[in-house]
């Protein structure tokens, strides 16, 4: 399957249908990097495995085209929440840069651990 050029965007709701948040992919340039462009729940379901659930639907998403080797995304450098979760997920922080509003940011990798024949 090749997903490159096409960004998924996920918004989850529970069983009432209430909005529980939304999540973006994108494709960097490089054909082998696939990003993980956006995650935000909502505070009022942050803690019940949402966040995780959706991180885990986004990078297999990401990773079911065999083109994409790794996985980045970034982290705004006061959002220490976002970085311990990332982080827990198997992330590994591999840089700071300025984002396009000039925020500090950390970058995020998570590179594929099995080949794709």
């Amino acid at each position: 399957m090749n997903l490159l050029g096409n960004n998924l965007t996920l918004i989850p709701a529970d069983r009432e249908g209430r909005l529980i948040g939304v999540a973006e992919t994108a494709f960097h340039p490089s054909a082998n990097v696939g990003w993980i462009a956006l995650l935000i729940i909502r505070r009022e379901f942050q803690g019940r495995g949402y966040g995780r659930e959706a991180a885990t639907l986004l990078k297999d998403y990401l990773f079911s085209s065999p083109e994409v080797t790794e996985i980045g995304l970034g982290v705004l450098v006061q959002n220490t929440l976002a970085q311990a979760f990332w982080e827990s997920c198997g992330y590994a922080r591999n840089a700071r840069h300025r984002d396009t509003h000039g925020n500090g940011c950390y970058m995020y990798r998570f590179l594929r651990t099995t080949v794709v024949t």
